[in-house]
């Protein structure tokens, strides 16, 4: 497994993560359903919470994405962006986990199309 990144070092890739969305880039989020098939789908949510984690919202945590987190954390992120100064890509991987603690916070700290 990777180590940790260091999302703030330049700062550059959570300055391209944050308001990725905003700007027609949402994150694509990658993991392995229950059944052992793939599932990819994009967050517009997704934030840089600390120099190590990523956040974003999950509308239900009994159902779909945040169940089978509880079940298999591993997941994979994509992000590509290009713009005047050319091409930007980023791939994570890590382990992702359910926090009804954070809802509040993470709920106020998402781009505001997607509250």
């Amino acid at each position: 497994m990777p180590d940790p990144v260091n999302l703030n070092v330049p700062g550059e890739i959570a300055a391209a993560i944050d308001g990725a969305a905003l700007r027609g880039h949402p994150l694509a989020f990658a993991r392995v359903r229950d059944d052992g098939t793939p599932s990819v789908s994009f967050r517009g949510s997704t934030y840089v919470r600390s120099s190590t984690e990523l956040a974003f919202w999950a509308r239900t945590r009994d159902r779909g994405l945040a169940a089978e987190i509880a079940d298999g954390p591993r997941v994979s992120l994509a992000f590509y962006e290009t713009d005047g100064r050319g091409a930007r890509f980023l791939a994570i991987e890590g382990r992702a986990r359910v926090a009804p603690d954070l809802d509040d916070e993470v709920y106020e700290a998402i781009v505001e199309p997607e509250q």
